[in-house]
């Protein structure tokens, strides 16, 4: 799994959105997604940067969501890879490059 910096802007969930920033270290292509509330809260962003795993702290994403915010691929490059775990997931935010 490439590296990643990830950071959360509006970590304490009081907002209707979180924007994530992924930046892939080794292909050094920055992302940003903005995703909603109903999908990503406070606590479990606060418990993913304590160290809890991506597939536990966000029991709403799907597989494709949580695999963007571990490595900063999209959902294209994740299947044209091979490295997405379910085919039939979608990613239900966008994701633009910064």
């Amino acid at each position: 799994m490439p590296k990643t910096e990830t950071t959360f802007t509006n970590p304490s969930g009081h907002a209707l959105s979180t924007t994530v920033t992924v930046t892939n270290i080794v292909t050094g292509k920055t992302r940003q997604a903005v995703i909603p509330c109903t999908y990503m809260n406070g606590p479990q962003i606060h418990s993913y940067l304590n160290g809890r795993p991506v597939d536990l702290a966000f029991p709403l994403l799907t597989a494709m969501e949580k695999h963007f915010i571990s490595t900063g691929l999209t959902g294209a490059e994740q299947l044209a890879g091979q490295r997405a775990p379910y085919v039939f997931d979608d990613i239900r935010f966008d994701i633009v490059d910064k």
